[in-house]
Protein backbone atom coordinates (compact mmCIF):
# COMPACT_ATOMS: atom_id res chain seq x y z
CA UNK A 1 0.00 0.00 0.00
CA UNK A 2 1.62 2.80 -1.21
CA UNK A 3 1.77 6.09 1.88
CA UNK A 4 0.34 9.29 0.44
CA UNK A 5 2.00 12.68 1.50
CA UNK A 6 -0.18 14.67 3.40
CA UNK A 7 0.47 17.80 1.83
CA UNK A 8 -1.37 16.41 -1.47
CA UNK A 9 -4.20 15.23 0.82
CA UNK A 10 -4.48 19.08 1.97
CA UNK A 11 -3.80 20.56 -1.32
CA UNK A 12 -7.43 18.88 -2.30
CA UNK A 13 -9.13 20.04 0.55
CA UNK A 14 -10.64 23.82 -0.17
CA UNK A 15 -11.22 24.61 3.70
CA UNK A 16 -7.65 24.65 4.27
CA UNK A 17 -6.17 28.44 4.56
CA UNK A 18 -4.36 30.18 1.69
CA UNK A 19 -1.38 30.95 3.91
CA UNK A 20 -0.44 27.24 4.07
CA UNK A 21 0.97 27.31 0.81
CA UNK A 22 1.40 30.65 -0.85
CA UNK A 23 4.83 32.69 0.41
CA UNK A 24 6.26 36.20 -0.13
CA UNK A 25 8.55 35.67 -3.01
CA UNK A 26 12.12 35.79 -1.35
CA UNK A 27 13.13 39.42 -3.11
CA UNK A 28 10.29 41.10 -1.63
CA UNK A 29 11.46 39.83 1.88
CA UNK A 30 14.15 42.08 3.99
CA UNK A 31 16.23 39.13 5.41
CA UNK A 32 19.44 41.05 6.62
CA UNK A 33 19.72 41.83 10.12
CA UNK A 34 21.68 44.53 9.66
CA UNK A 35 19.16 46.30 6.91
CA UNK A 36 16.54 45.76 9.43
CA UNK A 37 18.31 47.20 12.21
CA UNK A 38 19.20 50.16 9.58
CA UNK A 39 15.03 50.66 8.81
CA UNK A 40 14.51 50.70 12.73
CA UNK A 41 17.26 53.09 13.53
CA UNK A 42 16.76 56.06 10.42
CA UNK A 43 13.42 55.05 8.97
CA UNK A 44 10.15 56.59 9.64
CA UNK A 45 7.30 55.22 12.06
CA UNK A 46 3.58 54.88 11.67
CA UNK A 47 1.72 53.45 14.24
CA UNK A 48 -1.68 52.01 14.05
CA UNK A 49 -2.93 49.54 17.73
CA UNK A 50 -2.24 46.24 15.77
CA UNK A 51 1.17 46.99 14.17
CA UNK A 52 3.78 49.36 14.27
CA UNK A 53 5.12 50.23 10.75
CA UNK A 54 8.91 51.13 10.16
CA UNK A 55 9.86 52.45 6.37
CA UNK A 56 12.17 53.47 4.31
CA UNK A 57 12.74 54.33 0.85
CA UNK A 58 14.57 51.93 -1.34
CA UNK A 59 15.90 52.25 -4.92
CA UNK A 60 13.98 49.26 -6.24
CA UNK A 61 11.29 48.66 -8.07
CA UNK A 62 9.45 46.74 -5.61
CA UNK A 63 8.54 46.92 -1.75
CA UNK A 64 10.27 44.51 0.53
CA UNK A 65 8.88 43.24 4.12
CA UNK A 66 10.22 41.93 7.06
CA UNK A 67 8.20 40.86 9.64
CA UNK A 68 9.06 40.84 13.76
CA UNK A 69 6.61 39.07 15.98
CA UNK A 70 7.94 39.16 19.59
CA UNK A 71 8.30 36.43 22.07
CA UNK A 72 6.39 38.92 24.85
CA UNK A 73 3.54 38.92 22.06
CA UNK A 74 2.78 35.05 21.49
CA UNK A 75 5.88 32.38 23.42
CA UNK A 76 4.68 30.04 21.00
CA UNK A 77 7.31 29.81 18.08
CA UNK A 78 5.24 27.74 15.96
CA UNK A 79 2.21 30.40 16.55
CA UNK A 80 4.63 33.42 15.50
CA UNK A 81 5.52 31.66 12.74
CA UNK A 82 2.17 31.02 11.55
CA UNK A 83 0.73 34.41 11.94
CA UNK A 84 3.72 35.58 10.23
CA UNK A 85 2.69 33.36 7.10
CA UNK A 86 -0.28 34.39 7.51
CA UNK A 87 0.94 38.42 7.19
CA UNK A 88 3.22 36.87 4.52
CA UNK A 89 0.58 36.22 2.42
CA UNK A 90 -1.56 39.44 3.01
CA UNK A 91 1.72 41.50 1.94
CA UNK A 92 1.74 39.20 -1.33
CA UNK A 93 -1.89 39.97 -2.53
CA UNK A 94 -0.83 43.85 -1.93
CA UNK A 95 -0.86 45.27 -5.65
CA UNK A 96 2.37 46.97 -6.46
CA UNK A 97 1.68 50.17 -8.36
CA UNK A 98 5.46 51.28 -10.22
CA UNK A 99 5.21 54.08 -10.39
CA UNK A 100 4.99 55.06 -6.70
CA UNK A 101 8.05 55.04 -4.43
CA UNK A 102 8.86 52.06 -3.05
CA UNK A 103 9.94 51.07 0.68
CA UNK A 104 11.27 48.80 2.42
CA UNK A 105 8.99 47.91 5.46
CA UNK A 106 9.44 46.37 9.00
CA UNK A 107 6.09 45.20 10.54
CA UNK A 108 5.87 44.80 14.17
CA UNK A 109 2.97 42.98 15.09
CA UNK A 110 1.34 44.26 18.63
CA UNK A 111 -0.78 42.05 20.77
CA UNK A 112 -4.44 42.70 20.15
CA UNK A 113 -3.43 41.38 16.03
CA UNK A 114 -3.57 37.96 17.63
CA UNK A 115 -7.52 37.93 18.54
CA UNK A 116 -8.25 38.84 14.70
CA UNK A 117 -9.49 37.02 12.01
CA UNK A 118 -7.38 36.28 8.57
CA UNK A 119 -10.05 39.00 6.70
CA UNK A 120 -9.44 41.63 9.60
CA UNK A 121 -5.83 41.18 9.86
CA UNK A 122 -5.48 42.00 5.86
CA UNK A 123 -7.39 45.26 6.79
CA UNK A 124 -4.97 46.21 9.17
CA UNK A 125 -2.46 45.48 7.37
CA UNK A 126 -3.85 47.29 4.17
CA UNK A 127 -4.99 50.18 6.47
CA UNK A 128 -1.52 50.40 7.45
CA UNK A 129 0.19 50.19 4.76
CA UNK A 130 -1.75 53.56 2.70
CA UNK A 131 -0.32 56.61 2.24
CA UNK A 132 3.51 55.40 3.18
Amino acid sequence: MAVKSWRADVRKDENVSPFLYHVLKRNKRLSSRDKIEEIVEKGRVKQSPFLICRYQKNELTHDRYAVVISTKVQKSAVKRNVLRRQIFNCLRTLENVPESPHFDIVLFVRRPLLKESFESLKRQITTSLENL
